[in-house]
């Protein structure tokens, strides 16, 4: 069974004053294609709050002088954190729900796959904010991915797997969970050619985490043709590692046109990754990341029909040259070759 549950406050809360991709609007979006396509949703409404219970999850993740610097500068916003992450005046009221809701959310989980639908998104916040060598914290305040990590550990789970789909590296979350032996793959557009969120291939993992860090860059141009071929590649690795849960970075800025990456994905794509996930047959917490336009109109509903198992008929795309599909299943089998001994 898939539940989803979708922030009524991220309609209206955290507002930059000039013109931004990540603002309320991506949530009416999904709402509205929702609706269209007759998906089941409950809107959640975070009433009542504890601001301290949240606040010491936030210090279970992050630094205390990051959070301390969050909580100074929401008394002077609204303003820019940095070139990409703004604060409005009700930003940390909302961030702080997010991030209490994906711990509280994963705390609670039972055998189903739970979609939490909110902002702000979060795969970028680090223990300090920006992370080492990034050059912002891509619109993220808090990391409600690795929030929802806690609540797995808290819940009494072991083996935790972290999947991260959204084209851009979740550079945060692999730096929080370097050193822990939680499985966690990346997908995402090389970063030689999106180079916000840098990422070296040679960067497997730390302590009792070695070996259980696997990013896999793609090429500028991947299509479907080439991103399942690589996915069938991450299911493998996935089904060994046997994740008693499984937390689900969920970013769609990957579908074609979304206006972010370079990645020229479809609704194939994403239907194969929610059934994907599905098949694990392990309980599952999705929280959104990235999509600002068309991935949300299009690729969630389809990533959603993947999840449930519709039958639907998707045509795959292709990639924008011949060669991308050789060259990301190389580098996809190259790392995992690396890494696969480790998982056990």
């Amino acid at each position: 069974m898939i539940q989803i549950l979708v922030s009524e406050n991220s309609m209206h809360m955290h507002v930059s004053r000039e013109h931004h991709p990540e603002n309320p609007e991506r949530i009416v979006r999904v709402i509205s294609a929702l609706k269209r396509h007759g998906i089941r949703y409950e809107l959640h409404d975070a009433g009542g709050m504890d601001i301290g219970e949240a606040l010491s999850i936030a210090r279970r993740i992050h630094s205390r002088g990051y959070i301390d610097k969050i909580l100074m500068l929401s008394k002077k916003a609204p303003l820019n954190i940095d070139q990409d992450t703004y604060l409005s005046s009700d930003t940390l009221t909302l961030a702080l729900e997010t991030l209490y809701t994906s711990y509280l959310m994963a705390l609670n989980l039972g055998r189903d796959i739970v979609f939490y639908i909110a902002r702000p998104p979060g795969h970028h916040a680090g223990y300090r904010g920006k992370t080492r060598r990034a050059y912002t914290q891509g619109f993220c305040i808090f990391n409600n991915a690795v929030a929802a990590v806690h609540g797995l550990i808290d819940r009494g789970f072991k083996n935790i797997g972290v999947l991260d789909f959204d084209a851009h590296y979740g550079n945060g979350s692999m730096e929080l969970l370097y050193t822990s032996r939680i499985l966690q793959v990346d997908l995402h557009q090389d970063t030689r050619s999106l180079p916000v969120f840098p990422w070296n291939p040679s960067e497997i993992g730390a302590g009792d985490g070695y070996g259980y860090k696997i990013g896999i860059p793609l090429e500028p141009g991947t299509g479907d043709d080439s991103f399942v071929q690589v996915l069938g590649i991450v299911k493998r690795i996935i089904e060994k590692y046997n994740p008693e849960a499984l937390v689900v970075s969920a970013g769609f800025d990957g579908f074609i046109g979304d206006g972010l990456t370079d990645l020229v994905l479809t609704e194939y794509s994403y239907y194969r990754i929610g059934y994907m996930i599905q098949s694990l047959g392990t309980p599952v917490i999705i929280v959104l990341e990235g999509g600002y336009s068309r991935g949300l109109d299009k690729g969630l509903i389809a990533f959603i029909h993947g999840l449930t198992g519709a039958r639907v008929a998707y045509e795959p795309g292709r990639s924008l040259q011949g060669g991308i599909a050789r060259i990301n299943l190389a580098r996809a089998n190259k790392i995992i070759s690396r890494v696969e001994k480790y998982i056990v």
